[in-house]
């Protein structure tokens, strides 16, 4: 009998947590696993819905509405009463509506993944209600890298043993290295993410702008919308970067799109694992990113590229020129940047998923 998997994200919107979630229903061996995927809020049209779509995954929306929404939980309840889970799976904020109904019908695998350093991914009294989750009713926090582990241990005073350690995979079929013909007349930085305060646009356009100053073949690709989309172009204007930096908004070819630049840029204020990152690296870029949460886990200073301290535009500027003066530098670090990503395929980390889901001493529903 094939082991029933019910993984749960608040929204299909563009983020890092519901890629993963997507990518592991995608990946689950469909020998062993039935999945069903369970959005708490309505459809919203992204990509990511045609993905689901494209593949005829298994899927249900609970409508949910803004705010505390108590008819979730009960419509929660039904799900898991009708599919019968072995395991649960969230993702993000959804605990508080799936708890319930993971104590009442007594699902014996219940895992959370943890996307973001543990106090930044839950606080005030969802952090208080994570606390008791862990403690008292044997939810699993599954840590993305080592430095969310080490937060997780620490915000939550629980043993190292405790929490597994997945690191986040990518799909090196689609994100790899091509042939890449060096830019004769101009350097590309590019950037992937939603335009929000998290991520630091603001540092990133005004250290670009420093870089502009000194060196007039570079250019740099911003791709993602978001809430502070009207700043950024107010900021890149008033630089006087309309010529220089290119906003394109949410693509559906970022590989591509990566494939035609020369380096990667970060520059959050924290982070958990992003996935842009693990992209760009099986893309074979160089990376110029702060020293934002579990990046640090995977880019390695003077190795697949430079780190430099959260908020720090003159590191920031400096970096970043080492890079525009130096091709032998660009080529070395992407390589070892292609090479590192191998070990971060999105194959490898569902494997290591479905082990989790097998790992139970009891695996059976308590109605069986």
């Amino acid at each position: 009998m094939r082991k029933r998997v019910l993984i749960v994200v608040p929204t299909l919107g563009i983020g890092g947590g519901e890629k993963l979630a997507i990518d592991i229903v995608l990946n689950l061996d469909v020998q062993k696993y039935e999945v069903l995927l369970l959005s708490l809020f309505p459809k919203m049209g992204t990509e990511f819905e045609s993905i689901i779509k494209k593949n005829n995954i298994n899927i249900q929306f609970l409508n949910k509405k803004l705010g505390f929404d108590p008819k979730v939980i009960f419509a929660f309840a039904n799900v898991v009463r009708k599919y019968k889970p072995h395991t649960i799976h969230t993702h993000l904020n959804v605990v508080p509506y799936v708890l319930p109904a993971t104590i009442l019908y007594g699902i014996k695998n219940r895992f959370h993944t943890v996307h973001s350093v543990a106090s930044r991914e839950s606080t005030g009294f969802l952090k208080k209600i994570m606390k008791i989750t862990y403690r008292f009713f044997s939810f699993t926090p599954v840590a993305i890298c080592d430095f969310v582990k080490t937060t997780i241990c620490e915000e939550y005073d629980l043993p190292d043993e405790k929490v597994p350690c997945i690191y986040n995979g990518v799909n090196t079929e689609i994100f790899k290295k091509l042939e890449r013909k060096q830019n004769a007349n101009y350097i590309n930085f590019i950037t992937t993410g939603r335009m929000q305060h998290v991520k630091n646009h603001n540092l990133m356009i005004n250290a670009f702008s420093d870089v502009a100053k000194k060196y007039d073949n570079v250019m740099l690709t911003i791709l993602g919308d978001g809430e502070l989309r009207l700043d950024i172009e107010k900021q890149i204007k008033e630089l006087g970067l309309e010529e220089k930096v290119i906003l394109k908004g949410i693509v559906s070819n970022v590989a591509e799109e990566l494939n035609q630049a020369d380096v990667y840029i970060m520059t959050s204020n924290y982070e958990g694992l992003p996935l842009s990152v693990l992209e760009a690296m099986a893309s074979g870029l160089p990376i110029v990113t702060t020293k934002a949460g579990g990046v640090i886990d995977i880019v390695k200073q003077n190795q697949n590229g430079l780190l430099v301290d959260v908020g720090n535009r003159e590191q920031l500027t400096k970096e970043m020129s080492k890079l525009v003066e130096n091709v032998l530098l660009r080529q070395r670090f992407g390589e070892v940047s292609f090479n590192m990503s191998k070990q971060y395929d999105i194959q490898k980390c569902v494997k290591k998923y479905e082990s989790l889901y097998l790992s139970s001493k009891d695996n059976r529903l308590c109605w069986y």
